[in-house]
């Protein structure tokens, strides 16, 4: 898909026209664990943690706030030479919500002519939604598929899995996955509608999770999977690359500033992309010598905790929490909260979510309460 193929989706999806202007866009990043892997007994890394590009933004020339007078606000040790997060507050979700200092920030980019940026991506959901988009391509002939039904189906393969998480990675390691053997493929779809089977007969999404096991049945007599063979085994999410590109194919008008990111950089540098040629359009600067980069890692920071408090507890228990914050921590929220709408309302296109409607139901309780 080109760009703008990729853009005229955005466009009728969110009902969207604002995207080829000249904005600036300040990037950092959380959770970044360059690889995510499957291994014996679990991950290489926290699978509740999402991984979160984003920061600020502004659309003009230059932004009228000064950040120069917010950063004297946060009246932080003259030896920090780089505001980073862990500087604003720490501890989980619920602690950092206690934060003065993030209080401040807040109330500036309520107040300001910025807006916030990201894209959050769940790794775990990320990783399984691989066996939907095969099941619709092998199964269904994918294109006439309403993609409502593809991801009420994601998110109930995805319910699934955290259900009885152990017995699934189980599962998934030793059938290597996402490479499944050819001389595997029927063990590994007998496995797999056995423990969805066993879901299914009590839940209410009994009818979605029979609609996977159909497609599974239909699929046992494939010699190969599309999206399940010719990978590496047990490696679910090789790098981290393409989702720095995403908002370079949304914002392609626009100029973007990411955090030095050497990995990240050299990675880029071996695609091939369908980009502006200008050496300007996107470029890497050290966040030492840019205010608006350490401001971005505050604000993926706080995402980063948001999310995933919300991926780590039961839903009964976020309604539990919210009852328990105090008065100032309740105002955080609500401002994160208005940080979030604030950006959201300006442009839809800037918020981006590679995550399960599960998890949006949790984000949504979370802020409604």
């Amino acid at each position: 898909m080109d760009i703008s193929e990729y853009q005229n989706m955005l466009r009728q999806a969110y009902n969207i026209t604002d995207l080829n202007l000249p904005w600036t866009f300040f990037y950092d990043e959380t959770n970044n664990a360059r690889k995510f892997r499957l291994v014996e007994g679990g991950f290489n890394t926290s699978e509740d943690a999402n991984f979160v590009l984003g920061g600020i933004m502004y659309t003009q020339n230059q932004s009228n706030a000064d950040i120069n007078e917010l950063f004297e606000k946060l009246r932080l040790p003259k030896t920090i030479k780089e505001i980073k997060f862990k500087h604003i507050a720490d501890g989980g979700f619920v602690e950092c919500l206690s934060s003065t200092k993030l209080k401040i920030i807040l109330e500036w980019l309520l107040q300001s002519d910025l807006y916030i940026h990201y894209s959050t991506v769940n790794v775990l959901y990320y990783s399984l939604v691989d066996i939907i988009d095969t099941l619709i391509i092998d199964a269904l002939d994918g294109p006439f598929i309403h993609h409502n039904f593809i991801n009420e189906l994601k998110n109930k393969l995805y319910e699934a899995v955290i259900s009885d998480k152990e017995r699934v990675v189980k599962l998934l390691f030793d059938f290597e996955y996402p490479n499944i053997k050819k001389e595997s493929l029927e063990q590994f779809v007998d496995a797999l509608m056995e423990f969805l089977d066993e879901f299914a007969e009590n839940m209410y999404s009994h009818v979605w999770v029979k609609s996977i096991t159909q497609m599974l049945k239909q699929v046992k007599s494939k010699s190969e999977l599309s999206f399940l063979s010719m990978e590496t085994d047990h490696l679910l999410i090789p790098d981290y690359s393409h989702f720095y590109v995403r908002p370079l194919m949304v914002f392609n008008a626009s100029t973007h500033i990411f955090d030095n990111e050497d990995h990240i950089k050299r990675l880029m540098k071996e695609m091939d992309l369908d980009l502006p040629k200008d050496a300007g359009f996107y470029r890497f600067e050290d966040s030492k010598e840019n205010k608006y980069i350490q401001l971005s890692d505050v604000v993926v920071g706080i995402l980063g905790k948001c999310f995933t408090f919300v991926n780590s507890v039961p839903i009964s228990k976020i309604k539990k929490v919210h009852e328990e914050l105090n008065a100032f921590q309740l105002e955080n929220l609500k401002l994160l909260d208005d940080v979030i709408t604030k950006s959201d309302q300006f442009n839809k296109a800037l918020l981006h979510s590679s995550t399960s409607l599960h998890e949006k139901n949790r984000l949504n309780l979370l802020f409604e309460l």
